[in-house]
């Protein structure tokens, strides 16, 4: 009778699993299968997420334990008895060797892809400001320089979203990939030569299309892919395989995740030339199993990374002064005070309040670009036309409010001339600023210079111009920061999400930078000039920060990349009340 119960059970599940291929109604098998048994009668139907996530798997990181390799391991130890030059250590010659190839190759692309977007921007800039200045001057159409600044925008943003059409993992910064992948998730095509050169030429367009991306979260997707593929040997996209005996004792998951975390540590400086803060990143927000040795190697291919963008940027002079303009940086920070610091004790209380201030903006902008994800998975992401539709419409929308901004800011400026105390690298800032519609050489537009050039350069602007309340101008007045800061922040939430690679690093920066100089500012207008309070460009360095960090919740290797690229150590004070009370 039992045997009878179980070849009716079996039949009844045979027929489930035709009916959940096929078209029938398996509802009233299920309830007859299981009266006759009390057994499970198998999975039940995937929903569509299910079938989505159902071919991730883990890495496997345990080591080969088969009697074949045991043997192979053995015989290499009896071939090395009494030998200098073991196994071990051609293994280790071979390990570090790659380590700096893939340092050198994250630096190449870095430096050339900076390049290439600085040509593309500069070259847009520059015919926009020519019609402009037509416009004015009545030799050209009124309208000739929005049409123009319009078809460059969408032109680089249909080029970026082209470079996701095909191949989709290179949309976004590739950040949280690269840390799924550290931490044991095998993501399908995350590590592949496709992808990088997706996400390369991709995100290249996305910044010349002034989009409020940035392209420092990439270069760690780009460095991750390099140390992945340069460690294995192969490649699927162009068929090439290198011999297998000389990458076989790296052809492991656990070799290459080593590997991956040696490559983000080489993006982070490439991105910001922070040695030490690329390693803390890979340390702190990467992988989850770190040890003495996989420190000191990607500290080493960060050094080579960063040695190798100095050797590309200083080859005109002979390797001779390091010249890091074209490199990203905060610029040199000077006391205005002789040797005292540009801030007094007292006003870290006030870094405090901007933390939690910067650490309540970055939480708005998360929650804001949650739901605007989660509306995107919806209705958009379903379809690679819509995704495609979408880049362009926000592209023109944000195109329009970056040429109505600074039309809407009708007042023109003069250029500060009283500049003999100076340096050099205030004297290029003021060289910077745009006129838009006002008169070249003598004036310029508060709004269009923080829109209407780069932004690392906006960046500078915003920390470098002095304004200690004393007999300082006002280079950037409170109403056009507030009114770049609110749309800039604003149009970045939007921007951030859709099909286009595209980072998060500058923009946070760029909109805490306005609001910190806007508090400075404020806190000077309440002061008079009487100089009681630090310089604007100390408090938008703080807002920078606060604003960064409520946006990516990093805390130490936060604190040190921006120690690096500010070149300061004295700021490292300000920067740790800044994140220790935002979180």
């Amino acid at each position: 009778m039992t045997d009878m119960n179980m070849n009716h059970r079996e039949k009844d599940l045979e027929k489930v699993q035709v009916d959940h291929h096929g078209t029938g109604n398996h509802n009233e098998l299920n309830d007859k299968a299981a009266s006759s048994s009390p057994l499970p009668i198998g999975p039940l139907p995937l929903t569509l997420r299910q079938r989505k996530y159902d071919k991730i798997q883990s890495h496997n990181y345990e080591p080969d334990e088969s009697e074949v390799w045991r043997a192979y391991v053995a015989q290499q130890h009896f071939n090395n008895r009494g030998q200098w030059w073991t196994t071990g250590k051609r293994r280790a010659l071979k390990r570090w060797t790659l380590t700096f190839l893939v340092g050198v190759c994250q630096a190449f692309i870095a430096y050339f892809g900076n390049m290439a977007t600085r040509s593309l921007t500069a070259r847009k800039f520059d015919k926009v400001n020519d019609l402009l200045r037509e416009e004015v001057m009545g030799e050209a159409v009124k309208g000739t320089a929005f049409v123009v600044f319009l078809l460059y925008q969408t032109a680089f943003a249909f080029l970026a979203s082209v470079f996701v059409w095909v191949e989709p993992v290179s949309a976004g910064s590739g950040i949280p990939e690269i840390k799924c992948y550290l931490n044991g998730i095998d993501l399908p095509r995350v590590v592949r030569v496709r992808t990088l050169i997706c996400k390369v030429c991709g995100v290249l367009f996305s910044v010349a299309a002034g989009l409020p991306v940035g392209k420092e979260g990439p270069m760690v997707h780009s460095g991750a892919v390099i140390a992945a593929g340069i460690s294995q040997g192969r490649t699927k996209f162009w068929g090439a395989d290198t011999s297998f005996t000389k990458f076989s004792d790296f052809r492991n998951e656990r070799e290459k995740r080593d590997f991956v975390a040696c490559g983000a540590a080489a993006g982070v400086c490439s991105a910001f030339g922070a040695p030490i803060g690329g390693v803390l990143f890979s340390l702190e927000e990467g992988a989850s199993y770190w040890s003495t040795k996989l420190t000191w190697r990607a500290f080493f291919c960060a050094m080579i990374t960063l040695g190798t963008l100095y050797s590309l940027k200083n080859l005109d002079n002979w390797w001779g002064q390091a010249d890091i303009e074209n490199l990203f940086s905060f610029g040199e920070f000077n006391s205005i005070s002789g040797e005292n610091s540009n801030f007094s004790v007292w006003e870290l209380f006030l870094f405090i309040v901007i933390g939690c201030l910067g650490g309540l903006i970055g939480s708005v902008f998360n929650a804001t670009n949650e739901h605007l994800t989660v509306w995107r998975m919806r209705n958009i992401n379903h379809s690679k036309n819509w995704r495609f539709v979408e880049v362009i419409l926000v592209s023109m929308f944000v195109t329009t409010m970056s040429f109505v901004l600074p039309l809407m800011w009708t007042k023109c400026t003069e250029l500060p001339t009283d500049s003999q105390d100076w340096t050099n690298q205030e004297k290029n800032l003021v060289d910077a600023l745009v006129p838009f519609r006002c008169e070249k050489g003598k004036e310029y537009n508060e709004v269009a210079s923080l829109i209407f050039t780069e932004p690392d350069i906006a960046i500078k602007q915003l920390f470098h111009f002095q304004e200690a309340g004393e007999d300082d101008t006002s280079t950037f007045s409170s109403a056009a920061l507030f009114i770049f800061f609110l749309p800039y922040i604003c149009m970045a939430s939007l921007v951030y999400g859709i099909a286009v690679p595209s980072g998060l690093f500058v923009p946070s920066l760029l909109s805490g930078a306005a609001f910190g100089r806007l508090c400075g500012h404020l806190l000077h207008k309440l002061d008079g000039s009487s100089g009681t309070f630090a310089d604007s460009g100390t408090y938008a360095l703080m807002g920078a920060a606060a604003v960064l960090g409520g946006m990516a919740r990093m805390t130490i290797s936060l604190t040190v990349i921006l120690l690096e690229v500010s070149k300061k150590f004295i700021n490292v004070h300000m920067y740790s009340c800044n994140f220790y009370w935002f979180i």
